[in-house]
């Protein structure tokens, strides 16, 4: 809750003043002091220097308040303190700030609430120096800084040459100009173009491999790309071998609840797809020489690691060059939890025995394969499974490359029918056509 004092006594540290200065003060819900906020306010406002309202000005000071003040009853309304938000919580509060606005304005209020905040979560590092709370690098080194992976805010230091001054960005606004922040669910057609869309960028086979087994990793786990980064290629093999679950880890190192793991079943062409990129990856790294590890994902000049904020923007670098730049726009990796989440969701909410459960039980249950703090926190994903009595076309079990199959040859026939149609080829030709598919 935010209180602006109009006309406030600050002649005592205040050599800017006029009679149009407000104070923004802040306060919690429950009437108490906001000490993190309000001791943040004073010391970027010159308060400590009895400068308030010289640089930067007082409107630009109850402007970060307000949008500050947004964040604060956010994570409120969800039972968070300052020390709960993650880059994951960032994501989630970028779209409820983008949702807000209109097209024209929502790239750019969207990024100054996400400054305004790292801001504020570099400051609460600074006065708490042993917690793992805040780090920020400079974005340019593809490779995994182990320490890093400790914190649970992960920002970008940039350098505005125009200003000559320093600021804080992060993941989640980086191509906010570039895709949409309305997240869906990726269709099974989406992903067929997604898949495809990588061999209109690059003719790497080990690249498109990549992309492929992200792909499947994304698709059949819902992880979030920091839990896709700790998948070890040791588990994809014993999963292959020994035809189990795969065995996923949940949450960030250095976070609450890090340490727990999901079994999930793969499809056997899929696991299949990923034990021999795990073998090629494993290869790669004894003909670099690097220190051995288990990253599925490495940088091929150098066989390390690649870095969780790198894999997270790939699909920046591979949709806006493909064909399917505009049918893709809105789509990205958290598309595909989206996808898992409610998918699972729509599966549990149909009858069984006579008897439909209710979103309630539905969200329960799949609590215990999200492993969630709570069935309210799943809402995000689980909001559109009551709404399609179809949403998905591929078959219960069947694999992408069967899908794949089948919808090429339903392209194949409108086509020859079309072409019949129009007297542009026999009977005789559509028969042979179809020979290919048998």
């Amino acid at each position: 809750m935010l209180i602006t004092t109009k006309d406030a006594e600050l002649s005592g540290l205040v050599t800017a003043y006029s009679d149009t200065s407000k104070y923004p003060l802040f306060f919690y819900e429950n009437g108490n002091f906001c000490w993190d906020l309000n001791d943040y306010i004073y010391h970027i406002s010159g308060g400590k220097f009895n400068k308030y309202g010289v640089e930067p000005s007082a409107t630009t000071i109850n402007n970060k308040a307000e949008r500050l003040n947004v964040f604060l009853e956010y994570i409120e309304l969800r039972s968070k303190s300052f020390f709960d938000v993650d880059d994951d919580l960032l994501t989630e509060y970028s779209i409820y700030i983008a949702s807000r606005n209109d097209t024209e304005k929502r790239v750019s209020t969207t990024e100054r609430h996400i400054r305004d905040i790292l801001n504020f979560i570099e400051f609460l590092q600074f006065q708490n120096k042993d917690l793992l709370f805040f780090t920020a690098s400079d974005g340019q080194a593809n490779n995994v800084d182990h320490e890093a992976f400790r914190y649970q805010v992960h920002a970008i230091r940039k350098y505005n040459f125009r200003s000559k001054k320093e600021y804080l960005s992060h993941e989640c606004i980086e191509h906010l100009s570039d895709f949409s922040v309305e997240i869906d669910y990726i269709k099974d057609y989406e992903i067929e173009m997604w898949l495809d869309a990588i061999e209109d960028v690059t003719d790497n086979p080990y690249l498109i491999d990549r992309w492929s087994n992200l792909t499947i990793l994304v698709e059949y786990t819902g992880s979030r790309i920091s839990e896709i980064c700790d998948i070890e290629m040791s588990d994809i093999i014993a999963s292959y071998e020994r035809k189990t679950s795969l065995k996923v880890p949940v949450g960030k190192k250095g976070t609450h609840g890090y340490g727990q793991f999901r079994y999930i079943k793969i499809p056997p062409a899929e696991l299949s797809e990923l034990y021999e990129f795990a073998l090629e990856t494993k290869n790669k790294i004894e003909e670099y020489g690097v220190e051995l590890h288990e990253c599925l994902f490495i940088d091929t000049d150098t066989g390390k690691p690649l870095k969780e904020s790198y894999i997270n923007s790939l699909y920046t670098d591979v949709i806006p060059e493909s064909k399917y730049k505009n049918k893709l726009k809105k789509l990205g990796f958290h598309s595909f939890r989206h996808r898992y989440f409610t998918k699972k969701m729509f599966e549990l909410l149909q009858e069984n025995n006579g008897r439909k459960p209710s979103l309630k039980e539905a969200a329960e249950e799949l609590l215990l394969d999200s492993l969630h703090a709570s069935t309210e926190s799943l809402a995000t994903y689980i909001h559109l499974a009551e709404d399609f009595d179809k949403p998905f076309e591929r078959k219960e079990g069947q694999s992408r490359q069967e899908f794949r199959k089948e919808q090429t040859l339903l392209d194949k026939l409108k086509v020859m029918l079309e072409q019949v149609d129009a007297s542009e080829i026999s009977n005789e030709d559509v028969i042979n056509a179809l020979r290919e598919f048998v």
